[in-house]
């Protein structure tokens, strides 16, 4: 169902960017693969709002043990909470 999510022009996109701007009061980071075959094209990983991780990863199911991805998930989650 993550694939189908993911397509352009789907409904879970489009309910996601219509009030993306939530995301703007979050620490909310956003990792791609410009490599990834599941999610296609890649750039619909992207989204105008928090920090953009794109790590060069061969296949989408390696994110999930990359080194680099696991690092960058631990940089994410240890920086302080933004303040309102």
């Amino acid at each position: 169902i993550g694939c189908l999510q993911m397509r352009p022009g789907s409904e879970f996109l489009q309910d996601l960017n219509r009030d993306y701007q939530m995301l703007e009061r979050l620490n909310f980071t956003r990792m791609w693969t410009r490599f990834d075959l599941m999610i296609f094209p890649a750039s619909s990983s992207q989204m105008p709002v928090g920090k953009e991780v794109e790590i060069p990863v061969l296949l989408h199911p390696w994110m999930l043990k990359d080194n680099r991805c696991l690092k960058a998930v631990a940089a994410a989650l240890s920086e302080p909470l933004r303040r309102r």
